[in-house]
């Protein structure tokens, strides 16, 4: 159970936020390609949203507390969530090498 939290925890920090033009993001919500976006307005709010998409001239989500908007103008940025390459083959080389050197313990422990 500690392995499988620790790995889930690992996971997480495979991915990075980045930093996306206001107009790059819109499109890209546009095209339904944002699964999770942190949109700061220009007031300095910042809103964690998943799957927003764009009505008029409207950024929409919805959420626990219900749906939630503000004008394309008002988005001084949006940040977009993406994989670390480099950080997945890792964590995976990790994992892996775990695997194999518990088997090969089993089987020297198993020999003896």
């Amino acid at each position: 159970m500690v392995a499988c939290t620790f790995c889930v925890a690992l996971l997480a920090g495979c991915y990075k936020w980045v930093p996306v033009p206001p107009d790059t993001a819109l499109r890209a919500i546009e095209e339904q390609e944002m699964g999770r976006a942190i949109i700061t307005a220009e007031s300095g709010a910042e809103y964690d949203v998943r799957s927003p998409w764009v009505r008029g001239d409207t950024i929409m989500w919805a959420d626990r507390e219900g749906r939630g908007s503000i004008p394309c103008s008002d988005v001084r940025y949006v940040d977009r969530r993406e994989l670390e390459a480099g950080k997945t083959v890792g964590l995976v080389a990790v994992i892996g090498a775990s695997i194999v050197a518990t088997l090969f313990a089993l089987a020297a422990g198993g020999a003896g």
